[in-house]
């Protein structure tokens, strides 16, 4: 008769490793700010440009991260939230003068934020819980919907987008008629660690 015996797993505390990854966390995001806060001094304005570029490519993907992998809701409706909330943006700046990067930004929330509210009312609630595909699919069909919106209406500059839209300083001074790239880094950098520890 032979004995058998029962092997345990090799399990790592998990309170361990999670207090081990908060410890560096903070580290890591205060690196990221000081070196996002520095690259404007040192860097060309095209890099700088294209920098602050990746950080909200960066933040965009961050969402898709949020919406499937935290709350398990298959959406392909990110793009339209992110360009609806930039058209916003550069219509008010264009047509009502707008141009303070603290103002129109809040107002790129709010639209993005009630599109999203519109779109996912619509999808989301009802008598019976929505399934998987049904919100996918519904997210895919608005998202191309607003792409063909976009790319039809003459108002929004059809294929080419919005033309002749007025620089955006930071501060809005009499003086602010140029606007470099350096503020859209520095408001960007704070945001995507800030994003990213929420995901984490």
């Amino acid at each position: 008769m032979t004995e058998t015996t029962q092997t345990t797993p090799l399990r790592l505390p998990l309170r361990a490793s999670r207090s081990h990854r908060w410890q560096v966390l903070p580290i890591i995001e205060i690196t990221v700010l000081v070196i996002g806060a520095l690259l404007p001094l040192v860097l060309k304005d095209y890099l700088t440009v294209y920098a602050t570029r990746v950080l909200i490519l960066c933040l965009f993907a961050l969402s898709f991260d949020l919406v499937w992998g935290y709350a398990g809701i298959m959406s392909f409706g990110q793009a339209v939230f992110f360009g609806t909330a930039g058209y916003g943006v550069a219509l008010i700046a264009r047509d009502l003068g707008v141009t303070s990067i603290l103002l129109v930004l809040p107002a790129g929330l709010l639209i993005g934020l009630a599109f999203a509210l519109l779109l996912g009312g619509f999808l989301l609630l009802g008598r019976h819980p929505s399934s998987v595909i049904f919100v996918s699919l519904g997210t895919l069909t608005g998202s191309y919907a607003a792409d063909r919106v976009a790319r039809g209406w003459y108002y929004l500059g059809g294929q080419n987008g919005i033309p002749s839209i007025p620089p955006m300083p930071l501060i809005l001074t009499s003086s602010s008629t140029k606007s470099g790239a350096g503020p859209f880094l520095t408001m960007a950098t704070p945001v995507s660690p800030l994003g990213a520890s929420i995901t984490w």
